[in-house]
């Protein structure tokens, strides 16, 4: 097992998904509870989701207006569908420590991390608003092809720092890949989803 700590989590998620369970259901204390098949747009509390930017194995972003402030932003929900699966001892963990990690990601202020505006829950639903960054996933980049060597070194120097930075705090950001470094039209990179930080 990679992860040991998290040991239940992964085994969780994987027999969830392997069983394909719960693909709709929702949780009965959530009455704002938000599945893969939500008509867009629809009200999340302060937020209207207009549309899915991504799907991970427990949470769905999507970008939104934020009423107050008037702005876009991208939000990332738990989902109580994926949620509703897991005993509730290792539900309220999960929660927990979702809520602490985005807590300490949002304390970190530096050029190159996108911000977390807000953390929260509404209706049991525990959610995040970080800002939006329109442009494109590194992911996306390459697929174009390989980059040059002066231009990924342009990239990756930037990240490097950021994720120091994260490190002089004691917070590790345990998912980097190509999808979580996010460049906005100017060609800056950001790292994004600190959801699996510690």
């Amino acid at each position: 097992m990679r992860f040991p700590p998290d040991r239940e989590l992964v085994s969780d998620i994987f027999e969830e998904l392997s069983t394909g369970a719960a693909a709709t259901e929702t949780s009965p204390s959530s009455s704002v509870s938000i599945s893969r098949q939500q008509t867009l747009p629809c009200q999340f509390g302060d937020y209207e989701l207009q549309e899915v930017l991504g799907e991970g194995g427990m949470g769905i972003v999507y970008r939104a207006r934020q009423k107050t402030p008037d702005r876009i932003v991208a939000l990332k929900i738990i989902r109580t569908d994926r949620l509703a699966v897991i005993g509730s001892e290792r539900r309220e963990k999960i929660v927990e420590r979702f809520r602490a990690e985005t807590q300490a990601a949002a304390s970190l202020e530096h050029e190159h991390i996108v911000p977390v505006y807000e953390v929260g829950q509404i209706e049991g639903q525990p959610f995040f608003s970080m800002r939006y960054i329109q442009g494109r996933g590194l992911d996306e980049v390459i697929r174009d092809g390989p980059l040059a060597g002066r231009d990924a070194a342009a990239l990756l120097e930037p990240i490097a720092r950021a994720l120091h930075f994260a490190h002089d705090r004691e917070i590790v950001h345990r998912d980097i890949k190509p999808r979580n470094i996010l460049i906005d039209s100017d060609g800056k990179p950001y790292v994004a989803d600190f959801g699996l930080a510690k």
